[in-house]
């Protein structure tokens, strides 16, 4: 796994535009090899990267925008682990819903190498 992340970065680096042209066709083919290479596409993968150990989000604001379903698909690849819980750790909220994200080894391992 740390090899397919390691050629994820290095995919990244060569698909930065040298001159500035063709953005565009640069980040199709990004997120072309982001689902080749680890079955989901950039937005997604964003999702991934901005976990922090500890954070509960509003589970009812992550169905609205959509992303509930990126952190579903995350975790069908193995990338990370989340429960639903009710209500926060200290009490608060007690009648919503928060989503409670967590990166497997795996997903460590990807955040790791696209952070270095």
């Amino acid at each position: 796994m740390r090899d397919l992340a390691l050629a994820f970065l290095i995919l990244i680096l060569a698909s930065l535009p040298a001159n500035g042209q063709d953005h565009e066709r640069r980040a199709r083919e990004l997120d072309a090899h982001s689902k080749r290479l680890l079955g989901v596409d950039v937005t997604t993968l964003q999702w991934l990267l901005q976990v922090r150990e500890g954070q509960y989000l509003l589970k009812s604001a992550l169905d609205q925008s959509g992303d509930f379903a990126r952190i579903q698909m995350l975790q069908d690849k193995g990338l990370i682990k989340f429960q639903v819980v009710k209500g926060l750790p200290d009490g608060h909220e007690p009648k919503n819903e928060f989503v409670r994200i967590t990166p497997t080894s795996q997903g460590r391992e990807i955040i790791r190498a696209l952070r270095q």
